[in-house]
């Protein structure tokens, strides 16, 4: 795990010297914010007990924890929510962020948590900072053996290459599918996001973009186990 964590932590310190790359994720443009709440909004469709959770969830790769702070915001009870992170700095910024969750720092490959644990558990833009395919398919048979029978899993990650950022790698339909089984619904998500950062400013326009699918570049895969 000290080699992997070595390994995304010099690309993220690369990330964090560029002013351009700040500007183009900050969580205040427009286009960010709307692409998050189309993913917010697609797995509140998919599983709307979500406010009111049978079971506890994890985020895999919670990062600061934005996602899991949306949940919080909704009413889901902190005890509920767990998060793990490669990254120290991220775990202390998403505990700072979260009292009463239990946050993490360990790797997606080597989850610390028994079989069948969680009703809920998501990977977000994790998968395509891994290594390698191998990497990929660690982290998800992961992801398959803490999600409890009768839970949702979701998997967020660009479907086409990204040329302009090497420090990616692309998630395979076909690595999706080895890994989850059966039953794996797959949607395109995510209207390209240089130009919905620069073009959007609205729900509906951001919605026009995205209607015929053409300028999806993500998808969000879904397995209920």
């Amino acid at each position: 795990m000290e080699d992997e964590a070595e390994r995304v932590g010099a690309v993220y310190e690369g990330y964090g010297r560029s002013a351009r790359r700040a500007r183009s994720w900050s969580a205040a443009n427009a286009g960010n914010r709307l692409i998050r709440e189309e993913i917010v909004a697609a797995i509140r469709a998919a599983a709307p007990e979500l406010d009111r959770p049978p079971g506890d969830i994890l985020d895999i790769g919670c990062g600061t924890g934005w996602w899991l702070r949306e949940l919080a915001a909704a009413g889901v009870p902190p005890g509920r929510l767990h998060g793990v992170d490669l990254l120290r700095p991220r775990v202390e910024a998403a505990r700072g962020a979260l009292p009463g969750a239990e946050i993490r720092e360990g790797d997606a490959r080597a989850l610390p948590w028994p079989d069948a644990s969680f009703w809920l558990v998501t990977l977000f833009l994790v998968l395509s900072s891994e290594d390698s395919a191998e990497s990929q398919r660690r982290s998800l048979a992961e992801a398959r053996r803490v999600l409890a029978p009768g839970g949702h899993l979701f998997v967020w990650e660009p479907r086409v290459p990204n040329p302009g950022n090497r420090a990616t790698r692309h998630v395979s339909r076909r690595t999706l599918g080895r890994a989850l089984g059966p039953g794996l619904r797959v949607t395109k998500v995510t209207v390209l996001p240089p130009l919905a950062r620069r073009l959007v400013r609205s729900r509906e326009g951001y919605a026009r973009l995205g209607r015929t699918g053409a300028l999806c570049t993500h998808r969000l895969a879904h397995l209920r186990s």
